[in-house]
């Protein structure tokens, strides 16, 4: 599984805000290209001032944004909201790939997914590829 890198964390902070390419970019004073760059792996990366003020207009901790440590959202953040359940990356990496699947395909993947939990414990047990 991928690590989230400064263009994930980028995108995934303004889609929690709600906001377009446009609208961080106008916040910014760059242009909606500026904040394609940044969001696209292997893309260029915002200066550290940009990345300053990015965490600034989507309410989020600079540490978290600039090197992915940390909460994400501060507890005073209008986004905030106690009681709900905080995703890990990768949880939230399996949600947004979910979302981003057709419904049939949804429906497939919840099957398996019940299989999987359905399945021995020796068979949950075994490491995953790469660990």
């Amino acid at each position: 599984m991928r690590v989230e890198d400064l263009a994930d964390r980028i995108r995934r902070a303004r889609r929690i805000k709600g906001w377009s390419q446009t609208r961080l970019a106008e916040g910014l004073g760059v242009t909606p290209g500026a904040v394609g760059h940044w969001e696209r792996p292997g893309g260029n990366q915002p200066s550290s001032e940009h990345l300053v003020e990015i965490a600034k207009q989507l309410s989020v901790h600079h540490e978290w944004l600039a090197v992915g440590r940390g909460e994400m959202l501060p507890r005073d953040s209008k986004l905030f909201q106690p009681g709900v359940i905080s995703l890990s990356d990768e949880e939230q990496m399996l949600v947004e790939h979910y979302q981003a699947l057709p419904p049939p395909s949804r429906v497939l993947l919840l099957q398996f997914l019940d299989a999987l939990a359905a399945s021995p414990k020796s068979f949950q047990d075994h490491e995953r590829p790469g660990n």
